[in-house]
């Protein structure tokens, strides 16, 4: 009877250990990435409709109100004049079937383009790295978690798309790319951000048109 006493406590001291750990690492993860986020209040971003390019200068002067990035990373990529802000011009192919065709062309877009490498990005969301899919697929699939996390509140998640839509292998995670939507009901625009990796680069894109 001792024995089996002894075998029942070792189970259960083990299944208490076993949820510490758990509980632990959750708290562990949550901390990961933190430091990269953007802690701030929102500023508030006024333009003159009367300007011809008010919708471009409102992209420019919105996009900073995203959260940075929450991996480490090198910085923004400059554009030709040297700025952090890139100019864009027609939107992403991933929003063709939520942008009306009437407003294709009449949106405005520009965009904040981080570079990184993976061996520097992977560990600052607690991912070891190494040259593997199955990695590639946890960190981005921990990005996702942080950014939506971070996102705020008036936007609405609209990924993941289908892979046929976002022209992605099977194999890889199916959060990317990141698509948020907003109306602007003070401006009247209708708002998407999308963000994705590239080659060492990660994009984050601001789109707007006009309602």
């Amino acid at each position: 009877m001792s024995k089996i006493l002894t075998s029942k406590l070792g189970l259960f001291l083990l299944a208490v250990v076993i949820i510490v750990l758990v509980i632990f690492k959750g708290r562990f993860f949550e901390g990961l990435g933190t430091k990269y986020l953007w802690v701030k209040d929102q500023q508030a971003v006024n333009v003159d409709k009367s300007d011809p390019e008010w919708l471009d200068k409102y992209c420019k002067l919105e996009i900073k109100n995203l959260p940075k990035l929450p991996f480490a990373n090198k910085g923004l990529e400059k554009d030709i004049n040297g700025e952090d802000v890139q100019g864009y011009g027609i939107p992403d192919i991933d929003l063709k079937k939520l942008i009306p065709e009437d407003k294709w062309y009449e949106t405005e877009g520009c965009g904040l383009w981080y570079k990184y490498s993976n061996e520097e990005a992977y560990p600052s969301v607690g991912v070891d790295y190494a040259f593997n899919i199955d990695v590639a697929n946890t960190f981005q699939e921990n990005v996702d978690r942080l950014i939506t996390e971070s996102m705020d509140e008036s936007w609405e998640k609209i990924s993941p798309i289908s892979n046929s839509d976002a022209g992605r292998p099977f194999y890889m995670y199916n959060g990317f790319p990141l698509i948020f939507m907003r109306e602007n009901k003070k401006l009247g625009t209708v708002e998407y951000m999308t963000a994705n990796f590239g080659a060492n680069t990660f994009f984050m894109n601001l789109y707007a048109y006009e309602k």
